[in-house]
């Protein structure tokens, strides 16, 4: 539901007309306050009074370090720096059935909090450069078609229109 300030009356109101709410997607739990304590946001909180399944999303990648798998998650993430240009084929499970080459920063820095919401950095090149801004694009509300021209764009949603009416 993004935001949980500008979410939060939106919920209150789906909720209060007797809409179905299947889950509730918000922030990750964070660190807010002078003792920096993890607390859940405000949309978190109303969902789970309402016994709603909440969905937080964090980025998760997994590489290799010294022959194991290495699971980082970063909370809150923010791309802070980027550099070059690379272009890869991209698809997503938000858009179905399509793939497009997308222009992105070949390299990027990216701020953000571990589990206990300390403070950490990841620099990605390549691919990981691609996962990690593709991802938090979803963290924004981008997907990757908002990165293509207008023309593809349109394309697809008319495929997509078509597809969706009745026959």
């Amino acid at each position: 539901m993004g935001t949980p300030q500008f979410a939060l009356p939106s919920l209150e109101a789906i909720l209060a007309a007797g809409e179905e709410v299947a889950a509730v997607v918000t922030q990750p739990d964070r660190p807010r306050g002078r003792g920096q304590v993890v607390t859940a946001s405000p949309v978190k909180e109303l969902a789970l009074a309402w016994n709603l399944p909440v969905l937080q999303p964090v980025f998760d990648v997994a590489h290799k370090e010294g022959g194991r798998r290495k699971l980082q998650v970063v909370l809150n993430p923010c791309i802070v720096a980027g550099e070059g240009e690379i272009i890869h084929e991209e698809g997503c499970l938000s858009v179905t059935d399509f793939a497009a080459e997308v222009k992105r920063h070949a390299r990027v820095l990216v701020k953000g909090l571990d589990r206990e919401g300390k403070p950490i950095e990841i620099t990605g090149e390549g691919l990981m450069a691609v996962v990690l801004q593709h991802e938090i694009d979803h963290l924004n509300g981008i997907l990757f078609i908002d990165h293509i021209s207008r023309l593809k764009r349109g394309l697809y949603l008319r495929r997509l229109k078509k597809q969706a009416a009745p026959k």
